[in-house]
């Protein structure tokens, strides 16, 4: 056999090779009469149904990819010592459907580009699967979810250089994001971010009837938010970053974040301390009270820290924090939350985790005349499959634990009150 004989047998053989790979082409029979005809032919257009079928990008430089993740749970949920009020469709305990606040149903679309072997630019977009938002129906006493809102979030653009970090433009998380999220696990249901279940529900006044006020205004930690900014992100030197940024007017943050492994990664320890400060007429919606001078100003300060032991599985996450403000009248607000569990692989498909926490609230809601105290405790099993997502059960008590008197907006007394939540689902990671 020559050697251009063997060549095109052997690249006919790869053709071929390529085009059960491409479209599932079964091989024919060898044979002299095969070697020619329209084996070629059919792989040309296997490769063009292919490329007709492809997501589309604008720009061949920018590679994207999309990630999310989507988590939908049934909940039960009953208030403590109270009665119904006699408005219609007014009740204490009943079963939703949907998706409850945080961890929630989300997308992201993430663009990268080299421009040398230092230099990276690109996007980032979040947008969440919201029932309750955008015209949507919170979960209450008198309603259910009844929407599927999609909440574009988190956007902006970057530029990232190894050698002296990235620098970030747009809407998106503020500095102390670390500080409010510092854990040395995933992000499940079962470590640091919280399901948050009974936070669209109403308080009730000293008459079981329902007010304007939810829970989320005095039972929720101290965390950041979501805003327009220019944000900078040191690179990583013996497990420390820096991030600093600047928002509106006079809003501006830093955090410094310590994440490490040891003995053999065994052992993972991450810690974070933050710091904000929010000013002049940013501080309005930020606070939730109305006139604000131009000398009022608010300031943030928290510290947090994890450690967990993969040998044992077990881990513990804490967080306080404290808000403090210039505008006369209002009240300190401070935190502290502990969690701590049980995380190993035993059932062979993916991590178990055994969980419990406890957040303790104090001075959040400033519109009464008495200083609000609040606590939230939860247990929980979220079981792993296969990295692909996890199957969860949680218990979450949360309570108003003193009463209001003097409570804005005609809503005259709350007394201590609590409500308990079941809440069963499915997260599908993608």
């Amino acid at each position: 056999m020559s050697g251009e004989f063997k060549k095109t047998v052997s690249m006919l053989a790869l053709l071929a090779a390529a085009g059960i790979m491409v479209g599932g082409v079964a091989p024919k029979a060898a044979g002299a009469a095969d070697l020619g005809g329209d084996c070629c032919a059919d792989l040309e257009e296997r490769i063009a149904e292919l490329e007709a079928t492809a997501v589309k990008k604008g720009n061949k430089k920018v590679s994207v990819t999309i990630t999310g993740r989507a988590n939908m749970n049934v909940m039960w949920w009953a208030e403590n010592g109270v009665a119904a009020s006699n408005a219609t469709y007014d009740h204490t305990s009943d079963i939703y459907f949907g998706n409850v606040a945080r961890n929630e149903t989300e997308f992201n679309i993430k663009g990268e580009g080299k421009v040398n072997s230092d230099v990276t630019v690109g996007f980032l977009m979040e947008i969440y699967v919201d029932p309750s938002a955008t015209g949507g129906t919170k979960n209450s006493q008198t309603k259910h979810q009844d929407a599927v809102n999609a909440v574009p979030q988190t956007t902006y653009v970057f530029i990232n250089s190894k050698a002296v970090g990235e620098l970030r433009l747009g809407n998106q998380y503020q500095a102390m994001h670390e500080t409010f999220n510092a854990d040395t696990g995933k992000d499940t249901i079962g470590r640091y971010g919280q399901t948050r279940g009974a936070f669209t529900f109403l308080l009730r006044d000293t008459a079981n009837t329902l007010t304007s006020i939810e829970y989320s205004k005095v039972l929720r930690p101290l965390e950041d938010a979501r805003a327009q900014s220019l944000m900078y992100i040191s690179p990583t030197m013996a497990g420390l970053t820096l991030r600093a940024d600047v928002a509106g007017d006079d809003v501006y943050g830093a955090s410094l974040t310590y994440d490490n492994k040891f003995k053999d990664d065994t052992i993972a320890v991450k810690a974070s301390l933050g710091y904000e400060k929010l000013s002049r007429v940013d501080i309005a919606s930020a606070l939730g009270t109305g006139l604000v001078a131009s000398t009022d100003s608010q300031e943030i300060l928290a510290v947090s820290g994890s450690i967990s032991e993969s040998t044992s599985g077990l881990y513990v996450t804490g967080l306080w924090g404290k808000a403090t403000a210039s505008i006369a009248g209002r009240q300190d607000a401070t935190n502290w939350w502990v969690k701590g569990g049980w995380q190993k692989n035993v059932t062979g498909i993916g991590n178990t985790m055994i969980y419990a926490g406890y957040l303790k609230e104090d001075g959040l809601y400033q519109n009464a005349t008495s200083k609000s105290s609040s606590t939230l405790i939860e247990v929980g099993i979220d079981q792993g499959i296969d990295d692909v997502g996890s199957v969860y059960l949680q218990y979450q008590r949360g309570s108003l634990d003193n009463t209001l008197t003097g409570v804005g907006s005609g809503n005259g007394t709350i007394n201590a009150q609590s409500l308990d939540q079941v809440i069963g689902g499915m997260i599908v990671k993608f």
